[in-house]
């Protein structure tokens, strides 16, 4: 295995997993994840909380709060693309999905916990109940040399999906 493949190697039996969870992000702006303020706190762990790019924590009810009054945008009707998508089983019901994503000109490598509770009822709206417990690292550019430019960070992002 590669360098490069390590960071997006899911093996296979977790492969269906993967999938399952990939629909779901970026969270909070796919409908697979939440359609309304009311499913989003259904679909977050109560003790959920995030890491924004700038490295600033945001607690759930923080995130419910701005979610009442700014519905986010959808990832697909802004163009937003994510790629190098991996899972890792962290527990028996516990997982780490990673990926990158583009925001336009902004890069971010994302990284959630995602634990399946089997009893059901978080998560109603989505077939198998997922909840994120938390939002662990988002970090701008974090997959890219931090040495390079950011025009030099571009042009070895296209060389990387040509």
């Amino acid at each position: 295995m590669n360098s490069e493949s390590v960071f997006t190697y899911t093996s296979p039996e977790l492969l269906p997993v993967l999938e399952e969870l990939r629909r779901r992000e970026p969270i909070f702006h796919t409908l697979a994840f939440a359609a309304s303020p009311a499913e989003y706190e259904r679909a977050t762990a109560p003790e959920y909380w995030e890491v924004g790019a700038s490295g600033r924590r945001y607690s759930r009810d923080f995130i419910l709060r701005e979610l009442y009054t700014t519905p986010p945008p959808l990832a697909d009707a802004l163009g937003w693309q994510c790629w190098d998508h991996a899972v890792r089983r962290l527990g028996p019901d516990t997982f780490l999905i990673t990926y990158v994503l583009r925001q336009g000109d902004r890069l971010t490598r994302r990284a959630t916990i995602w634990e399946h509770s089997p009893e059901g009822g978080a998560c109603c709206f989505i077939k198998e109940p997922w909840l994120p417990l938390k939002r662990t690292i988002r970090l701008l550019y974090s997959f890219i040399p931090h040495t390079l430019q950011a025009d030099e960070r571009c042009t070895l992002l296209k060389q990387r999906e040509n």
